[in-house]
């Protein structure tokens, strides 16, 4: 998405992460997607610093409003943050007993601090601020992976550049229809992106899917199935009377995404 704005327009590209990008070969996935200015755990000072993974939530959203401040208008930032992540230490007094929904607790007040500050700098008015997980957690009840509630994330858009407010999309969709939504809202072609759909298009089909190790789910408004490829079973199938139990779609999507990763791979 990165790289399909900076062709339409938006010049400056910034991914912002207070860790180590040559974890999980962040850097390389950060430098393909079109990011040209990317800040990293280098960018702050050590009493930014959390006990594992790098700066706290509060210092990395003040840094993308610092960034924000400066750059040429259209722009796009991207802010992953990691001090909801175990071993959830977080630098305030403690909310709650549980140390996961603690960590929460801290991002969230940074959030809204974040939020105050940009309205008050006129940095939110005329912004479209996406607020997504990158994945599920199994939270203090730790749920399976055979528990749809366990990948099931919140995606929030929010700030002054949208025309409407207080409205809930219940069509079921994953992060990667993200950039199918956004992009036809600027006038930009999203063909490219075979695997999104646009979540406000009264077409789209209404699923989602997921993976993890050795098995994937399938979730729509009909079904929920979940696949474990090693045992060759289900390990969960919900659906409506008279719905037919079908996992052939969740195996053809990761068929198809596995060709298209090994068609990418030759390439390059």
């Amino acid at each position: 998405m990165a790289k399909e704005l900076r062709d339409n327009g938006y010049e400056s590209q910034t991914f912002i992460y207070g860790g180590d990008l040559r974890f999980n070969s962040f850097n390389s996935l950060v430098t393909l997607a079109g990011f040209d200015h990317i800040i990293t755990e280098s960018d702050f000072p050590s009493s930014a610093m959390g006990d594992k993974w790098g700066a706290h939530d509060e210092y990395t959203l003040d840094k993308m409003l610092e960034e924000m401040r400066h750059q040429k208008q259209p722009f796009f930032d991207f802010l992953f943050t990691l001090s909801s992540h175990e071993p959830f230490t977080v630098p305030m007094e403690k909310h709650h007993d549980n140390p996961y929904l603690n960590s929460v607790f801290y991002t969230d007040s940074c959030l809204g601090a974040f939020i105050d500050k940009a309205k008050s700098s006129g940095l939110w008015d005329n912004t479209l601020y996406i607020m997504v997980a990158d994945h599920g957690h199994g939270g203090p009840n730790n749920v399976g992976n055979d528990d749809k509630m366990r990948y099931r994330i919140p995606l929030v858009l929010t700030g002054g550049a949208l025309c409407v407010s207080d409205t809930t999309i219940n069509k079921v969709g994953s992060q990667i229809d993200i950039v199918s939504t956004l992009l036809p809202q600027l006038d930009i072609d999203a063909k490219a992106f075979k695997f999104s759909k646009n979540l406000l298009s009264p077409e789209a089909p209404s699923y989602a899917f997921y993976d993890f190790n050795d098995g994937f789910g399938y979730v729509d408004e009909k079904q929920y199935v979940v696949y474990d490829n090693q045992g060759k079973q289900f390990m969960k199938y919900e659906s409506e009377e008279g719905t037919e139990i079908d996992s052939s779609i969740g195996m053809a999507i990761l068929q198809i995404m596995s060709e298209d990763c090994g068609k990418l791979g030759e390439r390059r």
